[in-house]
């Protein structure tokens, strides 16, 4: 890894960093999902929970993330919303590049809130 992009990931997931955002994680109702949504709530997010399960597992998860670090989760089962989410990701994306293509490779950091926002 570029050592400005490990720093910069190092700072990003320091807790104080991601306190109060949300992360939407699919596969995230069981297994490896669970694992990074688990992460990303004990750094102070709040978590957005996709993928499938029994009602009761999924509510026993939520409940376990919520009351373990104080943050607030949701389930959203629904597919076809994350796929119209990525797919404006990678709207703006193409639009920021086609915008900025002389910055791609010039400068060392983007700043995604520049691109999102």
């Amino acid at each position: 890894m570029v050592p400005s992009l490990a720093a910069e990931l190092n700072v990003a997931m320091k807790p104080s960093g991601l306190r109060g955002k949300t992360a939407l994680v699919t596969g995230s109702t069981s297994g490896i999902g669970l694992g990074i949504a688990r992460a990303f709530a004990g750094a102070g997010m709040n978590a957005v929970l996709n993928g499938f399960g029994s009602s009761h597992d999924i509510d026993a998860a939520r409940s376990q993330l919520e009351q373990s670090f104080g943050v607030a989760t949701k389930l959203n089962p629904d597919w076809e919303f994350l796929c119209r989410l990525r797919d404006v990701g990678r709207n703006r994306t193409a639009q920021w590049l086609d915008k900025n293509f002389d910055r791609v490779g010039r400068d060392s950091s983007i700043d995604l809130a520049e691109v999102f926002l």
